[in-house]
């Protein structure tokens, strides 16, 4: 029973190590993803600067991406900083909490021997299982510490697998309209970007369009005209309103017929690392059976079929990325 006891007085502090556990954790969680998002923003700074060197040369612009990168660095590294102190308090606090464990023990384990009612051997077994069990615990200190950055780490990656997933299993439910006349229209619809909820790209819009016709927006830069092609396409779905396709709402059809029945040209066309007829070839649905008829067809009802004929390996020109190759 007194061995019980001495027990008891040791691991009296314990409760207080595991409040400093939490406390510090959920400080840092916050710092964590903050950290995270400022590494990101500066990673987004280079790959910029990178993508657009020559321009940046061409306007002496090599000082402004500098400041601009170290910057966020130094944002990043006051982050850091708190983050640091965080852990330091944590392994401060534990590490004095743990010494007050063996000193209150220490001193009623010496009160029960000098009052014979515990030998010296019982408090030294005592004293080393209390020794073992907080070993593992600092031991798990760090593992914690790990397992709170993967868990923030992790957290985007999750919600993106999430989405995706949702948008897998629409593409293969919904409906799919017997006959398509291509009528659509936009009521009161509303619509941020993720990255970007606080601004409103459009704001209770109203729109026709109307089927077999031609029509053309035209705006400013800014103004939310390819932002509509892309809820058209449903890349993005509205914050608010209704998007109709034949008066059948959008979010009900299936998303990789409705993407089907739509042909694309982006203001930045992008080629794939691949062949000219595998380039082609990707804009139908059942690409693998894509036959090279099919593709000639479509290139002299574009006229480029002389053009590519023209190359020394004519439709099996392999292309870099942006066709850099010719």
């Amino acid at each position: 029973m007194k061995n019980a006891t001495l027990t008891l007085v040791i691991l009296a502090s314990t409760p207080l190590i595991l409040i400093v556990i939490v406390f510090t954790t959920r400080t840092a969680s916050p710092l964590i993803v903050k950290e995270r998002n400022i590494f990101i923003k500066a990673g987004n700074i280079l790959e910029n600067a990178l993508a657009a060197i020559k321009t940046i040369r061409a306007f002496n612009g090599e000082k402004k991406e500098e400041i601009k990168h170290y910057e966020c660095l130094q944002e990043a590294n006051d982050v850091s900083s708190r983050l640091a102190w965080t852990y330091a308090l944590r392994t401060g606090l534990t590490q004095f909490l743990t010494l007050s464990l063996f000193f209150q023990g220490f001193w009623f384990g010496s009160t029960l021997v000098a009052d014979s009612k515990l030998a010296p051997g019982d408090v030294l077994s005592v004293f080393y299982t209390c020794l073992l069990g907080l070993g593992v615990l600092k031991g798990i200190l760090p593992k914690l510490v790990a397992i709170s950055r993967a868990k923030n780490a992790i957290k985007p990656i999750k919600e993106l697998l999430e989405r995706i997933a949702r948008m897998e299993l629409d593409a293969l439910n919904g409906f799919k309209i017997p006959k398509i006349e291509g009528s659509i229209n936009f009521n009161q619809v509303s619509f941020s970007y993720p990255s970007r909820p606080d601004t409103i790209v459009l704001r209770n819009v109203n729109l026709s369009i109307p089927a077999g016709k031609t029509t053309v927006f035209v705006g400013q830069s800014g103004s939310g005209k390819s932002t509509i092609t892309q809820l058209i396409q449903r890349l993005y779905e509205p914050n608010d309103g209704l998007i109709t396709l034949d008066e059948r709402e959008l979010k009900i059809l299936n998303v990789s017929w409705l993407r089907q029945q739509i042909g694309v040209v982006s203001q930045e066309p992008i080629l794939f690392n691949d062949t000219i007829f595998k380039n082609i070839a990707y804009g139908k649905a059942d690409y693998w059976n894509t036959t090279m008829d099919e593709v000639i067809k479509v290139c002299k009802l574009a006229c480029i079929h002389d053009t590519i004929e023209s190359l020394p390996n004519g439709y099996e020109t392999h292309l870099s990325e942006m066709a850099l190759l010719i």
